[in-house]
């Protein structure tokens, strides 16, 4: 496994660059399934293809699951799940907070996970066992807190929807935490929860290619996650997501705000 962890972050990086190169440049804008808030530049295709053409010249019979559907195998025993750039609309609009995801799982169980901030320019990695590190250096232990002493991240969105559905009124919780924030990127709220950066995220509206890297390197933090699938379902379904620093301050959220708890 050592010699795929050192190529996919490897092959990450040269897609950093190809994005960094490009961030300025005039790029077209599509809309996906009819959401103006899902959108694709031809930048993510592009650096889609890149990682998947890469991965192949060295591991020709590996499957893939990405976002882009440039292409879709995961009947494999090792399958890469990759999100070409996880914040497509934060790169666009902001020209930051956006990452490279990819995670690599064998026979469902998740093995390695990279998640590359790029303009940041810092490399996530976790390996299952083995720890995480940012950019080659193991990072302090995550120290637990309480609700009241949590960042949360979760959209506008997903707190009306849950509330809409019956399932949670967050719209309340400022007076219970520390701070609610929003950035749009999956994969770096999640890596954020890991380093004890953020303490909490919430989404409902994830698929695969946003969260298993991130999860991957969570588990290494020994971080919290609500995804109790033993063996990861390899489908494009979107699901409902919760991580977390400790499983306590999930508790208290859920006592204090969630309906039929």
């Amino acid at each position: 496994m050592e010699g795929r962890k050192e190529y996919i972050v490897e092959i990450t990086k040269a897609a950093q660059q190809i994005i960094l190169t490009k961030l300025n440049d005039n790029y077209a804008i599509d809309i996906k399934n009819n959401n103006q808030s899902d959108i694709v530049t031809e930048i993510d295709i592009e650096v889609e293809k890149f990682l998947v053409n890469k991965i192949k010249e060295r591991y020709p019979n590996d499957g893939f699951i990405t976002e882009e559907n440039t292409v879709c195998d995961p009947n494999k025993d090792y399958v890469w799940i990759i999100d070409p750039i996880d914040g497509t609309m934060n790169f666009v609009y902001e020209q930051r907070d956006f990452a490279i995801s990819i995670a690599l799982y064998h026979e469902g169980i998740g093995e390695v996970g990279v998640v590359c901030n790029v303009v940041n320019d810092e490399m996530i990695v976790g390996v299952r066992n083995e720890g995480l590190s940012v950019n080659g250096i193991k990072p302090s232990p995550l120290t637990t807190v309480n609700l009241r002493q949590s960042i949360i991240d979760v959209s506008l969105r997903t707190m009306v929807t849950l509330n809409e559905k019956g399932i949670a009124n967050l719209f309340k919780m400022s007076s219970s935490i520390l701070s609610h924030r929003n950035i749009g990127s999956a994969a770096i709220r999640i890596c954020d929860v890991a380093l004890g950066r953020a303490h909490m995220y919430i989404s409902d509206t994830l698929c695969i290619w946003d969260f298993a890297a991130g999860i991957i390197i969570l588990r290494e933090a020994g971080g919290y996650d609500n995804y109790m699938e033993e063996e990861l379902k390899f489908t494009s379904d979107r699901v409902d997501l919760m991580v977390a620093n400790n499983k306590g301050i999930v508790t208290e959220l859920k006592d204090k705000f969630y309906f039929n708890n």
